[in-house]
């Protein structure tokens, strides 16, 4: 029996989270030894990483955007199909993971984090919903540790763009864990846009597909110091489909690392991986990607292809694309392309009168247009159309 200065939920987050610490304590900070973590390993981050810091700030209301700021939750919309909150009975009996096996920093992030946000979507939401994850870092070597959860529920259709804001400098650090639901029949469009976070950026994202749900992910990524991206697929039942997708622009020495599990368990589901890279200067990108289709999990669709387009011989990109197939009668793909533009193209499109920067300009926001285009939100779409212009007029021959 609880006493009366017991609050449940202070004790069922403690347990959690005493959950998760002993798991890392057992898994340790990842290092080279770890297949996933050959390329970069943090052993340079780890005080920043060691130690939960919170900066506080004054109440924010914004009535049209879900604000969490330094881990915490700020500001909800006004909306009867949504329920937004801090109170772990919220995400109870929801066969939740919580983390990532291939990255031991999601368990730092259950264990510090300071509270889970769960988002709960109840019919239809017409309007693209804004969520801002902000960390606001006045301290060097601070870490913000943010766990939100997403379930949108049977029959239930929403539209979401998470806004990532990473304010410091290279001495900080975001561990950022964002964990989707889509039960039967349910109908998402999430888009992830990492854009302009000045300091190092951990995203972990477990997406859970259930009977003829449908989602389509979309993730942007650009002038990011450094951005680490591990995602984890489970589609249980069948008739799922999940388009998972990514744009990512660096220049200077940013660098990208996507790590992507897909684990089909159930037959009869479409899956479509598709990313595109551009990488200038001294950039470094990674891809590695596995689809594991189980056994009895026939008539399954997964398709995986990655894409880098480079300006500068001194950029870096690494790029794995990876089938495990324990399963017959499916339709599994996976491929890699890795090159510079085309010059007959670039001919071309100069005989038509236009400069030769400007064909390239062209022929390069050709090469990232496909992605733009899925994206659902209209005034997303237009104004990362109008970035990647402006970013890709800058890249030099």
């Amino acid at each position: 029996m609880l006493s009366k200065t017991t609050n449940p939920k202070t004790m069922e987050l403690e347990t959690l989270q005493k959950q998760a610490r002993d798991a890392f304590n057992t898994l340790g900070f990842p290092t080279k030894r770890h297949e996933n973590w050959l390329y970069w390993t943090p052993d340079n981050e780890q005080k920043a990483l060691e130690r939960k810091f919170y900066e506080p700030s004054d109440s924010i209301k914004e009535n049209d955007v879900i604000l969490i700021k330094n881990g915490s939750l700020r500001s909800k919309p006004n909306n009867n199909n949504l329920t937004v909150s801090n109170d772990t009975h919220d995400y109870q009996n929801e066969n939740l993971s919580f983390n990532l096996d291939s990255s031991s920093l999601s368990y730092l992030n259950t264990s510090e984090c300071s509270e889970v946000i769960t988002i709960r979507c109840r019919g239809i939401i017409n309007e693209p919903l804004q969520i801002r994850l902000e960390s606001d870092h006045t301290k060097d070597n601070s870490t913000v540790n943010t766990k939100v959860n997403l379930i949108v529920e049977e029959h239930s259709s929403i539209t979401a763009t998470f806004y990532h804001q990473q304010l410091g400098g290279a001495f900080n650090l975001t561990n950022t864990s964002f964990e989707l639901v889509c039960k039967d029949n349910a109908n998402v469009n999430i888009s992830h846009v990492f854009k302009d976070n000045k300091s190092k950026a951990f995203f972990h994202s477990i997406i859970h597909m259930h009977e003829k749900s449908n989602c389509n992910h979309i993730s942007y990524v650009t002038n990011s110091l450094l951005t680490r991206h591990d995602t984890n697929v489970t589609f249980y039942k069948e008739e799922a489909s999940l388009n998972l997708k990514g744009i990512n622009l660096l220049t200077g020495e940013e660098q990208f690392y996507n790590h992507l599990t897909i684990n089909h368990k159930s037959k009869n589901c479409f899956c479509k991986q598709h990313f595109k890279t551009i990488l200038d200067d001294k950039s470094i990108s990674e891809f590695s990607g596995l689809v594991y289709v189980a056994k009895g999990s026939h008539e399954v669709d997964s398709q995986q292809m990655n894409q880098i387009l480079l300006f500068s011989d001194s950029a870096r990109a690494l790029s794995r694309p990876q089938l495990k197939i324990d399963a017959d009668d499916v339709q599994c793909a996976h491929g890699s392309t890795i090159g510079q533009l085309n010059p007959e193209e670039i001919h071309y499109i100069k005989s038509r009168g236009l400069t030769e920067s400007e064909a390239k300009a062209l022929l390069t926001y050709g090469f990232a247009e496909e992605i733009i285009e899925e994206i659902q939100d209209s005034h997303l779409k237009e104004a990362l159309a109008q970035d990647i212009k402006e970013t890709v007029r800058k890249i030099k021959s």
